[in-house]
């Protein structure tokens, strides 16, 4: 019985101290969980904030927002007053129309996609990147293997009047070199013109797929930024509740 009375005393202690140590721990533990999601949510924010996330072009390498796309603009207004002025009277102004108006149009995208991809107030805008990639792409394709080819066939350097099927006077021609070496010409700018319009169409490819590819990112950054917030509220309640 004496020995009872001597350990009972102990054990009770012994439990005590036990219990206030469970007690502190989770407290402990608590307050290190909060410093180290406290930590986790400014590291988020931060890289979230300054955009450190991938702003290369994925096919060139360059990077986002270094194409300005001005040289296109200028090519393409200058293939404008070509078509438009170039001396050929077997193609009538009604003909050059529909091709003057799409390069004024493709001036027009890569001014806009240019000034914004150099703006940094404005948010990029991924179909203008895409809109240009398909216009100059289709541009390209058909001037290589359309015009370019049809009007180095058609190149002559001869004009001719009468000889026709209704018509009674003979077949006159006349040295026509103005004609001739202007065909020639429109051929050679349609092959250059469909390679600038190629590598064109490449790069706005790989911006379109750049800025695409960065906004998923920072979204999903955004998203677990507000879980993690979440998170360390619902914990802290939980905290506050059990303490």
């Amino acid at each position: 019985m004496r020995v009872c009375r001597v350990l009972m005393p102990i054990a009770l202690a012994a439990a005590l101290m036990i219990s206030a140590a469970d007690c502190a721990s989770p407290a402990a533990d608590t307050g290190w969980r909060h410093r180290h999601d406290r930590a986790l949510s400014h590291e988020v924010r931060r890289d979230v904030s300054h955009h450190h996330l991938g702003s290369e072009n994925a096919l060139t390498g360059a990077a986002e927002g270094g194409t300005t796309y001005r040289s296109v603009a200028l090519v393409a207004l200058m293939n404008a007053s070509i078509n438009a002025l170039r001396p050929d009277p077997e193609i009538v102004w009604q003909a050059r129309v529909p091709r003057v108006l799409w390069e004024l149009c493709i001036s027009v995208v890569a001014a806009s996609a240019g000034s914004a991809g150099r703006n940094r107030c404005r948010r990029p805008v991924p179909a203008l990147h895409l809109l240009l990639a398909f216009m100059t792409g289709s541009t390209a394709l058909i001037d290589a293997f359309l015009w370019a080819p049809l009007f180095a066939l058609t190149a002559s350097f001869e004009s001719c009047t009468g000889g026709g099927w209704f018509d009674r006077k003979p077949k006159v021609c006349d040295t026509d070199y103005v004609k001739g070496v202007g065909r020639v010409l429109v051929s050679v700018q349609c092959v250059l013109t469909a390679v600038f319009y190629l590598a064109t169409a490449i790069a706005s490819w790989g911006d379109f797929l750049s800025v695409r590819d960065r906004q998923v990112a920072e979204r999903q950054a955004v998203a677990f930024r507000s879980a993690l917030d979440a998170t360390m509220e619902i914990r802290g309640a939980n905290d506050r509740e059990y303490s």
